[in-house]
């Protein structure tokens, strides 16, 4: 188990996996990412293209959208705030694991974001999660 864990650990210091499109956000994905999450990370992205974004309403800065995925019937209510770039969906996905879902995806894209905004990616999900522990296991005398 633990070899295999740093046999992962090489591949996310020393490569990058393959890009299917040329994204700004999925770049910015592979860049900071595990290979594990951004893999997960991916299927999200590319989930949002069967996500259809509809505004419903604008209050200032704060925007709320109704996304329905293709083939389904659940309307998520996402929030977006235009001044802080804060993204809330429904479906509470970011809140469970960590990562951004679809419909908040889709809404950066709707509105041009580049980069997964700072507060969005979890030091744990990230390539850099385990800088500054040591990779020997020392034991402590009886």
């Amino acid at each position: 188990m633990r070899l295999v864990e740093l046999e992962d650990d090489y591949r996310c210091k020393n490569g990058v996996s393959h890009l299917k499109i040329s994204s700004g956000i999925l770049s910015h994905g592979v860049q900071v990412y595990t290979n594990k999450m951004f893999k997960f990370f991916q299927t999200e992205l590319m989930g949002c293209m069967g996500v259809r974004m509809k505004e419903v309403s604008v209050d200032r800065e704060v925007h709320i959208y109704e996304a329905i995925e293709e083939g389904k019937q659940r309307v998520f209510e996402v929030q977006y705030n235009s001044l802080t770039l804060t993204v809330s969906c429904c479906c509470r996905l970011f809140e469970s694991m960590g990562i951004l879902c679809r419909h908040a995806l889709k809404v950066f894209d709707f509105n041009n974001l580049t980069n997964i905004p700072s507060e969005y990616i979890l030091k744990r999900w990230t390539k850099d999660a385990k800088r500054g522990i040591s990779a020997t296991c020392d034991r402590l005398a009886p």
